[in-house]
């Protein structure tokens, strides 16, 4: 298990570099497999294109979240919680860059996904929802929206912050804007 772990991490390092480099596009799957040191067939074997390659890299892991939720542990509030956690999978996307961002949402939006959630939450999104109830239970975050409403108010928020972002290129500091509109739409009402 984990050389398969230490296979699947080399892969996506060394696609991510030569994505950053050249631009996904001009980057082969011979590309990928040389630098990685790997076979076609043991590219195949974790990925069955290059796009799920991509994919996987904006997706949140289980590695990424054991973090969070290790860095979570140490905070009580559940507020400051949701930030954190907030906080950290953009760092995830900053660490990628604008470009190799920019065409995983184009990927996703000529893909036939659909923008009205998914009917089984990943791990991350059932501990950002356990989040959000606790920090209304906390008086935390505004009570008059349900969670899961409020939930899906900060993604797409956030999902539009990172459009900007990732179409401009970075010019847009996007972890001060998502988390200072993140505070806006959360503040209790007074």
């Amino acid at each position: 298990m984990k050389e398969d772990n230490d296979t699947r991490k080399k892969i996506r390092e060394n696609a991510l570099r030569l994505f950053q480099e050249n631009g996904y596009d001009a980057v082969t799957i011979n590309a990928i497999c040389r630098a990685s040191g790997i076979s076609k067939n043991t590219f195949y074997y974790y990925y069955k294109e290059k796009k799920d390659l991509l994919f996987s890299m904006v997706h949140v892991s289980e590695e990424s979240l054991s973090c969070i939720m290790y860095a979570l542990a140490g905070i009580s509030s559940p507020y400051e919680k949701l930030k954190a956690a907030y906080s950290a999978m953009l760092d995830d996307l900053l660490y990628l860059g604008p470009s190799v961002v920019r065409k995983t949402l184009e990927l996703q939006l000529s893909s036939t996904m659909v923008m009205t959630g998914h009917p089984h939450p990943s791990d991350f999104g059932k501990l950002m929802f356990t989040l959000f109830e606790q920090a209304q239970k906390a008086d935390e975050i505004r009570k008059d929206i349900p969670a899961e409403q409020l939930m899906q108010g900060v993604g797409f928020l956030i999902l539009g912050a990172i459009q900007i972002w990732a179409v401009n290129d970075g010019k847009l500091d996007l972890k001060q804007t998502c988390l200072h509109q993140f505070e806006i739409l959360l503040k209790p009402q007074k």
